[in-house]
């Protein structure tokens, strides 16, 4: 099984979907906001990285935090504005602003609670 990613712009995305299902492809469309998607296994494999390094530097994790969540607000951004039609401003002030509150408070919470939750579960290599 292999994994194709296109991106199409939203007058031909009804044509290139149905010519793929003919030909007996899978096909799921993401809406503008779908590059936050795509992206979040990237920014999960850099907070991940934050997890493996804490003890060599003591500030990695808040960090890959901090740098996992810019790089996913990125990839988002840019695909939204292919997507929409949009400038990066109008991204920005629709995916970005609104919800950088929340992404804060998840980032301290995840900080400050995801690795003692991390050793009280069984089973989970202590890194």
């Amino acid at each position: 099984m292999k994994l194709i990613t296109a991106i199409v712009n939203k007058e031909d995305s009804k044509n290139v979907c149905n010519e793929l299902l003919k030909s007996k492809f899978y096909v799921t469309r993401l809406a503008p906001t779908g590059g936050f998607l795509i992206s979040f296994p990237i920014m999960a494999y850099i907070i991940g990285l934050g997890v493996e390094h804490r003890d060599a530097f003591k500030g990695a994790f808040p960090v890959a935090v901090v740098v996992g969540t810019v790089v996913n607000y990125i990839v988002g951004v840019i695909l939204f504005v292919i997507v929409a039609h949009s400038t990066v401003s109008v991204a920005v002030s629709a995916c970005v602003l609104p919800f950088i509150p929340t992404a804060i408070i998840k980032a301290v919470l995840a900080c400050a609670l995801g690795l003692n939750i991390r050793k009280r579960i069984p089973g989970v290599k202590k890194a």
